[in-house]
Order: C-alpha cells, then sequence, then structure tokens
C-alpha cells in the first residue's frame, strides 16, 4: 500500500520508515509525506557546503522544508506508476502533489543521514550535473521555458541562495559560491544542449 524511498548513500535512523508510516496514515487524506535529514558527510568544508545548499531546510533543528527531498518519503502506492520514468518522481510528481492542499505532509521525528563525499573537483562537478539533468528532466515533463528564460532562472538561483549564505564563515561561503555556480551552469547547459548523460554521473 506504501511505497518508502531513500537514496543508496543515505542512513535512516531505526525508526525511520515506522515514523513515515504513521505520519501518513494518520492523516487520510495525504499522498506523500517526506523525512529529516542530517549531514553523515561532515569533515571537510566542501562537504558541510555540498549538505548546506541541498537540505539545510532538511535538518531537524531548523526544519522548513514545505516537500520532500528524495533522500526520504513514503508515498501511497496507488499514485506511482509501473515502472517509475527517471525523473518523474522530482520533477513532475511532486511538485504536483504541492499544488493540492493537503496531500503533502513533513515529518521531523524520521530522520535519515546523508552520507555523500565526493572531494572538491567531484562536488563541484556533482552540482554541475545535478543542474543540467534537473533542467533536462524539467523539459522532458512539460516545463518548456524558453532556453533563456532557464538560463535566467538559473542566475536567478545563484543570487538568492548564495544571499542566504552571507553570514557563515568565509571559506564556507566560499565552497557554497562555487556549487551555487555549478548548479547554475548546470541549468544553462541544459536548456541549451538538453540533460545530456547527467542524470548517469549522479551518485
Amino acid at each position: 500500500r506504501v511505497v518508502v524511498i531513500t537514496e543508496d548513500h543515505c542512513r535512516p535512523d531505526r525508526d525511520w520508515a515506522a515514523n513515515l508510516l504513521r505520519e501518513l496514515e494518520s492523516h487520510p487524506q495525504s499522498v506523500v509525506t517526506g523525512c529529516a535529514v542530517v549531514n553523515g558527510s561532515d569533515r571537510t568544508v566542501i562537504d558541510r557546503a555540498n549538505f548546506a545548499l541541498t537540505f539545510d531546510r532538511f535538518h531537524p533543528s531548523a526544519f522548513s522544508a514545505s516537500a520532500p527531498a528524495i533522500a526520504g518519503l513514503a508515498v501511497r502506492a496507488a499514485w506511482l506508476p509501473v515502472p517509475l520514468p527517471a525523473g518523474w518522481l522530482e520533477f513532475a510528481f511532486l511538485p504536483a502533489m504541492q499544488r493540492l492542499p493537503g496531500v503533502v505532509r513533513m515529518c521531523p521525528t524520521a530522520v535519515t543521514s546523508h552520507i555523500q563525499s565526493h572531494g572538491y573537483w567531484g562536488s563541484i562537478a556533482a552540482h554541475f550535473h545535478n543542474g543540467r539533468s534537473a533542467r533536462g528532466f524539467l523539459w522532458e515533463f512539460g516545463r518548456r521555458a524558453s532556453r533563456w528564460a532557464a538560463v535566467r532562472e538559473g542566475m536567478v538561483m545563484a543570487r538568492t541562495n548564495f544571499a542566504r549564505y552571507r553570514a557563515t564563515p568565509l571559506m564556507l561561503r566560499s565552497c557554497v559560491a562555487l556549487l551555487i555556480a555549478a548548479h547554475a551552469t548546470g541549468i544553462a547547459v541544459g536548456a541549451m544542449a538538453g540533460g545530456g548523460k547527467s542524470a548517469h554521473r549522479l551518485t
């Protein structure tokens, strides 16, 4: 009846799935429930920047995310197609669910650790490919904005995200800026040339 999803580089807490299921089942009108995410790779500044840029809204101590991340969610099986097309969950299903009142729930007591360390250059490359594949999937699933509109979207995203980190330490702020620039560049390239093989280069 319910499909529970995480990523292969995440380590859920012991009661993670039970808490997700409890939240979903206690709200019969809901379709999908998302979890909180903590950083399981924080030894280097670039790893902390990678987590901050992607998951800071999902940390249990400052939980403000309004929609699930792919790192952890539970979905009523009746709403999922079989087979599940690549990118459909993130770029078609979840945005559509957010437009329906009461169907998306968030559960801060369900926690998973995001363990991902690509190193300095690997992190930059990962954010580039993330941005490029995202733009490619958005195009595939109906977000057919003009190419230059997508480039502007990348630039706006870069300015908006960077503004959130102005008060952080210089090294973290510098690494966040590099990752934002890489992601925005990926969006622009995806708009101009499509998603390419970027989705297959993400781990």
